[in-house]
């Protein structure tokens, strides 16, 4: 080989053009099919033009040679990544520590991270940590792989140290957000996030703004104006780098059926899955074809249930958006339902994008996403009543209910109240502790003081850890509560954390971020449900459940009335036995658990939508 064409192969690689590279390749090797710096450059070039299969045999080629330069074993680690072979990854990267120890360890990190290897992810990010003098990369994965051990205390201690270095870096801003969150402290992340948007505006990202938006829920002193202009700058700042399709090639017939898309990950064992699956069954029935395109690909047993009641499943998490639209275009979705919103998992730039002729946002996230180009929001007239549109930039469409549920698939029995047993009332939430306001806790005590040696019982995801559960004992001593009223109990498997619902006499709803699948699950358990009225849609989905439930007296007008409506049930021990008797068959053969009726009723809004956009399409014509 003649040192001038490997000096044009390489120029080739350096200006990123590996095209021109494997072009000028392919003549010297033809000549020099066993030179192993040739394949090196092969594997290179290949790696850089996403051509992960060929690349893949460039490397096993360079093995047989002998050829293993550092620069080898990098590409090598990043074509496995791109496969999404993380054991491959985690080989070549001990090959690598070999040459290049920092580099090997983070390739390691980084493939035992995907692999769930929580422990030993740790333990390569502590050496590595040792080595890298602290580099800002080497600090990220060992603040992934703390996180994966539930160790969110010292993460956190990582971030706080790096962003002293770093006071501008989005990305740790945003962990620490998170981190705060797992922490408990939803009010101080929330904080956190408001101040340093408007410190460095033009730092800002989606999935920050993203997260005020969710963070923003939580707080009631947060207005209803001030979420919908939080959305907005979020829709402003996604928008600014998108051109969204104005024209569609589906077939402009009102009665034909319909192809509907579903943007979510969420589709498992989750609220969301507890609610689309029952419509997924009812629309077997129908003109409607399901298409689901998967933003998280963390599928399980209800996935698999779900999977054959859809004319398609796409995972799309490693797909970028521009892929995901041409997906959409090509199975030509009448309907592209978001169920995201600002929640875990969302691609709203893919609505943005608008990729299928009619849009709308549904059940994931009770407010306006922000996005103009999303035609609607789905609710019903109690979460949304009338005059309460500005609350969304969407078109607000009404359902006659919002929601429907389908039973757990296991039997639970209903044992006597708690009450009858203890000797005193016992009040409870099941609820996300996340969701646990100041204002909350001070109204809870409040209903302690009003009835006489009763107790509370919070069990959520969270408590399990010991950081998460003492931030909340300190909340609750500061309000009030002695340590003797309160029972805190971490996370269950579903089946044993409903059985939880035996311990608890009345259950409690939060607000402003009020319950769904949680106070749903309390009625089905035979417990009442006091929820507080509110002045947005977050906070009314426990009185439109309630409502649909037949129960709308137990949702309290103001915290007088709430304190009031507690002490009155908890001293009526026969009504709430009562209740243990026959609220379930009551609830299950009500609206709530009605799937044949309300999957045909949300059938026929989805089609008077296509039928609007028909009709307005034709006026154009």
């Amino acid at each position: 080989m003649i040192q001038s064409d490997a000096d044009a192969v390489v120029a080739s690689l350096n200006a990123k053009e590996p095209l021109t590279a494997l072009e000028k390749l392919s003549p010297l090797l033809a000549q020099e099919p066993d030179n192993g710096s040739l394949w090196d450059y092969q594997l290179a070039a290949l790696v850089m033009a996403d051509r992960h299969i060929e690349a893949e045999q460039a490397f096993q080629r360079c093995q047989q040679l002998g050829i293993a330069f550092t620069e080898t074993l990098a590409n090598a680690c990043t074509n496995a990544k791109k496969l999404l072979k993380p054991e491959l990854v985690l080989a070549r990267g001990k090959q690598l520590e070999h040459l290049d120890k920092a580099s090997g360890l983070k390739w390691q990190v980084e493939a035992l991270l995907e692999l769930k290897q929580g422990e030993a992810a740790k333990q390569a990010a502590e050496r590595l940590l040792q080595i890298a003098n602290q580099g800002l990369s080497c600090q990220h994965l060992a603040i992934q792989a703390l996180r994966m051990l539930g160790d969110e205390k010292s993460a956190l201690g990582i971030v706080n140290r790096a962003l002293i270095q770093n006071p501008a870096d989005a990305r740790l801003t945003s962990v620490r957000i998170e981190l705060c969150v797992a922490l408990g402290e939803t009010t101080k992340a929330l904080e956190i996030a408001q101040q340093w948007t408007e410190k460095y505006p033009e730092r800002s990202s989606a999935k920050h703004l993203s997260s005020l938006c969710f963070y923003s829920q939580y707080p009631s002193q947060i207005t209803v104006a001030q979420r919908r202009e939080r959305a907005e700058q979020f829709a402003n700042f996604v928008c600014r780098d998108t051109t969204p399709y104005t024209n569609w090639k589906n077939n402009l017939e009102a009665d034909r059926p319909l192809r509907i898309g579903l943007l979510s990950g969420d589709l498992r064992s989750h609220p969301i899955g507890y609610f689309i699956h029952p419509l997924l069954e009812g629309w077997q029935r129908t003109q409607l074809s399901v298409f689901v395109y998967d933003t998280l690909e963390q599928g399980d047993q209800l996935s698999a249930q779900m999977r054959p009641l859809t004319a398609a499943w796409h995972k799309i998490k490693h797909v970028s958006d521009e892929e995901v639209c041409k997906q959409i275009r090509s199975d030509k979705i009448d309907i592209l339902i978001d169920l995201h919103g600002h929640t875990t998992g969302q691609r709203l730039r893919v609505m943005a994008l608008k990729p299928a002729p009619v849009s709308a946002t549904w059940i994931g996230f009770q407010s306006t996403t922000g996005l103009a180009q999303i035609d609607y929001i789905l609710v019903d007239p109690i979460s949304v009543p009338e005059g309460a549109e500005d609350e969304f930039v969407e078109k607000v469409w009404r359902l006659d209910n919002y929601f429907c549920f389908a039973p757990p698939q296991f039997d639970l029995p209903v044992g006597p109240p708690p009450q009858e047993k203890n000797g005193y009332t016992t009040f409870g939430s099941l609820n996300n502790p996340k969701k646990i306001t100041d204002e909350m806790l001070a109204l809870w005590c409040k209903v302690l003081n009003a009835v006489p040696n009763s107790r509370l019982f919070i069990k959520g995801t969270g408590l399990e850890k010991a950081d998460f559960r003492a931030s909340l004992q300190r909340r609750l001593l500061i309000h009030g509560f002695t340590p003797e009223q309160v029972t805190l109990e971490g996370a269950a498997p579903r089946e044993q954390f409903l059985a939880s619902y035996q311990k608890i006499d009345i259950a409690l709803d939060p607000f402003p971020y009020s319950g769904a699948t949680t106070t749903v699950e309390a009625l089905w358990c035979g417990l009442p449900v006091i929820a507080l009225a509110g002045d947005r849609m977050v906070w009314r989905m426990a009185k439109s459940i309630l409502t649909q439930a037949g129960h709308p007296e137990w949702v309290a007008e103001d915290q007088q009335a709430f304190v009031e409506l507690a002490a009155n049930l908890a001293s009526d021990p026969e009504k709430l036995a009562q209740l243990r008797v026959n609220q379930r068959d009551k609830l299950l053969s009500g609206p709530l658990f009605d799937a044949n009726n309300y999957s045909q009723k949300v059938g026929a809004s989805l089609r008077r939508l296509w039928a609007d956009y028909v009709a307005k399409s034709m006026e154009g014509v």
